[in-house]
């Protein structure tokens, strides 16, 4: 038998036991994704909602999200995203600064890589409209509230802890927890006024 056919008869067809490198990328790629969307299920209203606690309309609160997604899609396609310990903690604080951000300072500029679009964010949380009447009454007394107080009520309700308060807000501990009693009794000082005025016009 001819040593060339021999050595071309072992060489041709696939090769098993070995995967494609493109393969795995692509493998890890539709993992992230889904991980990532199974996040921003929960993600984007909880951002949405910690906004307008703060005082911000809809759609203010809306925009920043969406930016915060998509610095977020930037780590993902960057391979940086799974090296983030608290994801979400990276998206609030994200969403966050953007809202922050003075105006006419730059916005993260839209992918234009072909085969990794961002994906869709869900749909948009609730309006004031479809809110129910005591979260509107919330809303209302904490638009109340001074801006320090009502930042770090809004960051509690959201289940931040006192160190991602405090790196958020550029203040110590200690005076998130000042804040956070001031502000509580603040808001007590507001709802009960709110219940007075509702009884005085039955």
């Amino acid at each position: 038998m001819d040593t060339d056919d021999t050595a071309s008869r072992r060489t041709d067809g696939p090769v098993t036991g070995k995967s494609h490198p493109a393969a795995a990328v692509d493998a890890r790629m539709g993992r992230v994704r889904g991980e990532f969307l199974a996040l921003l299920d929960e993600a984007h209203p909880r951002l949405v909602r910690l906004l307008m606690l703060r005082g911000v309309n809809r759609q203010d609160a809306e925009d920043a999200v969406q930016e915060a997604v998509l610095q977020a899609w930037h780590q993902v396609l960057a391979g940086r995203w799974e090296t983030i310990g608290n994801q979400f903690g990276w998206l609030r604080r994200v969403t966050w600064n953007v809202h922050m951000r003075p105006p006419g300072r730059k916005r993260v500029q839209p992918l234009t890589v072909p085969v990794a679009e961002p994906p869709e964010t869900p749909s948009p949380a609730p309006d004031h409209a479809d809110l129910t009447a005591q979260t509107l009454t919330v809303l209302n007394a904490l638009a109340a509230l001074p801006e320090p107080q009502r930042a770090v009520l809004a960051l509690t309700l959201d289940e931040a802890t006192e160190s991602e308060i405090a790196d958020l807000l550029k203040v110590t501990t200690q005076k998130v927890r000042d804040l956070r009693k001031q502000g509580r009794t603040a808001l007590r000082r507001e709802l009960a006024r709110d219940l007075t005025a509702k009884e005085g016009t039955r």
